[in-house]
């Protein structure tokens, strides 16, 4: 079965940002809580747990709960930034990556999978258009502003020596330079972008609805 993407998406924005769009920040946390929305991926989280054979303890619901909530919050959030930045996708872009996720389904198959996770269509199509949209806005402002320096590298490449040696000897600390550069940079990019929700979500204000966990 095709992998539908992910759309309880929990990431954020790097936190060194100009000051220009910090205050573009504090007007974009006004968010206005929609609960359809929320119980429809809440629901949707649950059944596609089932369908894995994964059941949760009432404690654990709770907790799940709050999660989804902050995921909608979070991608309301990051698409607010996205039109403030003028960040979109071309419908030739969502339809290249909706083809390549249906793959060979018929369309009668491809419309019953979608129904059994309750997406239309589309839903479906819109829903996957905002995740590229959120994939582009943190490559701009995550991805793109992390920098590696040759001082980490190096650092990191003496301290994982061992995971460079083979039975020929050590592999060249050029040899690897990429490779260590990309580790550096996912590792500081789940660093900065944790610490960034936390400070976004927290400065977060609902227009309407209980900031609480939902029931």
């Amino acid at each position: 079965m095709t992998k539908l993407p992910c759309l309880l998406i929990l990431t954020a924005l790097i936190a060194t940002l100009t000051p220009a769009v910090l205050t573009a920040q504090e007007n974009l946390a006004r968010i206005q809580i929609n609960q359809e929305e929320i119980d429809r991926e809440w629901n949707r989280y649950i059944l596609l747990d089932r369908n894995r054979g994964i059941e949760h303890g009432e404690g654990e619901l709770a907790a799940l709960k709050e999660d989804v909530r902050k995921g909608y919050i979070m991608r309301q959030l990051l698409l607010s930034l996205a039109s403030y930045r003028n960040i979109t996708v071309t419908g030739e872009e969502v339809d290249d990556v909706l083809s390549q996720t249906r793959g060979d389904y018929p369309e009668a198959d491809w419309e019953a999978m979608l129904k059994g996770q309750l997406f239309t269509p589309e839903s479906f199509r819109q829903s996957l258009e905002e995740s590229l949209i959120i994939d582009r806005v943190l490559k701009a402002e995550v991805t793109d502003r992390i920098l590696i320096g040759d001082d980490e590298i190096e650092s990191y490449y003496k301290a994982h020596e061992s995971s460079y040696t083979t039975d020929y000897g050590v592999i060249p600390l050029r040899e690897v330079k990429g490779l260590i550069r990309e580790i550096l940079k996912a590792e500081k990019s789940r660093e900065e972008t944790a610490r960034f929700m936390d400070d976004l979500y927290s400065r977060t204000m609902f227009v309407e609805g209980d900031p609480t966990p939902i029931q």
